[in-house]
């Protein structure tokens, strides 16, 4: 599919802040990779070549674009994903911690 991003204009100061971050040696590669699909779009790229260029579909495109106009490039991190926990139930958390905080730990046998 051939998609143009006609909406997503970036300012100068926006543009800047992308590259820069690309620049940083400790960011992400995923959020690199983001960046990386956001910048062409302000350019009026089209889905498809930048999913080519980053072996990526253009629903993963589309979100990051969604993404980066509703929150800016903080939301381009990383989403808090849903999983197991921990298993400890709050009143058990709660009492471990009491204890950890209160109580000195055992001494070496």
């Amino acid at each position: 599919m051939c998609h143009r991003a006609m909406d997503l204009v970036l300012s100068d100061v926006e543009r800047a802040e992308l590259e820069r971050l690309l620049r940083q040696t400790t960011l992400s590669p995923d959020i690199a990779k983001r960046i990386r699909g956001v910048l062409p779009l302000g350019d009026g790229a089209s889905y498809s070549s930048i999913g080519g260029a980053l072996a990526c579909t253009d629903r993963f495109i589309a979100a990051w674009k969604r993404r980066y106009v509703q929150g800016g490039v903080l939301a381009l991190g990383d989403a808090p994903r849903a999983g197991r926990g921990h298993g400890l139930s709050a009143a058990l958390e709660a009492k471990i911690v009491r204890l950890t905080v209160q109580a000195a730990p055992p001494a070496p046998p």
